[in-house]
């Protein structure tokens, strides 16, 4: 289909790589918000700004930024992004599941050995699952539309 209108926004470009969670408590009753990070296409400098708006706002607690040439993730950015976000915990704190898209930089052996590191087991869900099995898609993403949407209006 030929797009005939904006199509210069189709090059500008971004990806919103949420955490969600099982335990409610992690997030809810006075707790930061799911962690998030939110990667442009663009270089260091939008970078920095972005990153200096995302402190003046507080949001620094949850939320990363990155920036990449494409706007899209690759190794580095996942395993920066899990750096970030991964919790260490204690030694006793029980293992977890990080489950993944079919995604090739979410499957890489320096991905699943950081994970093992942090106590976490990366399980990748298949092609098709994820607006089923995925909950940043069933659970979270769904009330994120109903927020925007009545701000919105």
């Amino acid at each position: 289909m030929p797009l005939i209108e904006g199509h210069s926004d189709t090059r500008e470009r971004f990806s919103w790589n949420p955490f969600t969670y099982s335990d409610v408590r992690s997030f809810r009753g006075g707790g930061k918000p799911p962690t998030c990070e939110i990667l442009f296409k663009g270089g260091e400098k939008l970078q920095e700004d972005l990153r200096r708006f995302v402190k003046m706002k507080g949001w620094h607690h949850w939320m990363t930024i990155q920036t990449s040439e494409s706007g899209s993730y690759n190794e580095i950015n996942i395993i920066d992004f899990l750096e970030n976000h991964l919790e260490k915990g204690p030694a006793d704190r029980p293992w977890r599941i990080l489950l993944v898209d079919d995604f090739g930089p979410h499957k890489t052996d320096a991905v699943r050995r950081l994970a093992w590191r942090r106590k976490y087991i990366v399980i990748v869900h298949g092609g098709g699952a994820t607006s089923v099995a995925q909950t940043n898609d069933t659970d979270q993403n769904q009330h994120v539309r109903r927020i925007y949407t009545e701000e919105e209006s």
